[in-house]
């Protein structure tokens, strides 16, 4: 297959999406930007913001469905992984081995971390290399604590050692930075809230205007000047909430 669509294939399985979910995204997708390329070259858009929104909104619609769809499983992994490092330590301190501790994840934990354990069975199960299964395995997930714990047991298949205590401790690093993570969002989210309430009232303010008092907007919409204005006004807004967002962000 083509590289961009092996690539929309990667980032939709992070959602969870089957290939046909895929295609029917990626088609409403290309749908709505040929019904935003038969209205730019007909001419019907002439700087009208309702248009614009419309024509931006409709063509990102599925995509950011998938975005916010990745963030919210990859999320639900990052909490559900530090249960299971310490449900596997107990195994392991049980005397089983890593794979019946790994299958027992697949079938007593909740979705979607049993599915991702149960396509990694599946791959050892059908003879593939434990190394080349757990990069594959990372690739897919694509969350810190995945890459934790898939180098773990790399170096410790090729070095040896205890494996249980490894990953003990391990699990608790991560549970650490679970809790430090959580800290950084109390202590952070006054500003956080701060940046979003001033980014966002004056994007607000510009379409309650533009929808109830359009005599006013009249300056930015038609002339030249008021546009460029307008538009370096809402970009500066943006990249001043993106700004914050981005100085907020810690990683652990």
């Amino acid at each position: 297959r083509m590289p961009m669509v092996k690539y929309i294939d990667k980032i939709t399985s992070q959602a969870g999406y089957t290939p046909e979910q895929t295609r029917r995204s990626v088609m409403f997708t290309l749908f709505f930007l040929f019904i935003d390329l038969l209205i730019v070259m007909s001419g019907v858009i002439a700087y009208q913001l309702g248009l614009v929104l419309l024509m931006i909104g409709f063509p990102l619609a599925p995509i950011s469905m998938i975005v916010i769809k990745v963030v919210q499983r990859q999320k639900k992994l990052s909490q559900q992984f530090p249960d299971v490092l310490e449900a596997i330590v107990r195994t392991l301190y049980a005397g089983a081995t890593v794979d019946v501790a790994m299958k027992m994840v697949e079938e007593d934990f909740p979705e979607p971390i049993a599915e991702e354990f149960g396509i990694l069975n599946r791959h050892l199960s059908l003879g593939i290399p434990m190394r080349e299964a757990l990069r594959e395995f990372q690739m897919r997930l694509r969350i810190p604590e995945v890459q934790y714990f898939v180098i773990t047991l790399i170096i410790q298949r090729e070095t040896g050692g205890r494996l249980a205590d490894i990953l003990g401790q391990l699990a608790g690093i991560i549970r650490r930075r679970v809790v430090f993570v959580q800290k950084m969002k109390v202590l952070t989210a006054e500003t956080r809230f701060t940046s979003i309430f001033v980014g966002g009232v004056p994007l607000f303010y510009l379409l309650y205007k533009y929808f109830y008092d359009e005599e006013s907007m009249r300056f930015f919409m038609n002339d030249p000047t008021g546009w460029t204005m307008f538009q370096v006004s809402v970009g500066m807004i943006i990249v001043g909430m993106l700004s914050i967002k981005f100085l907020m962000k810690t990683k652990f």
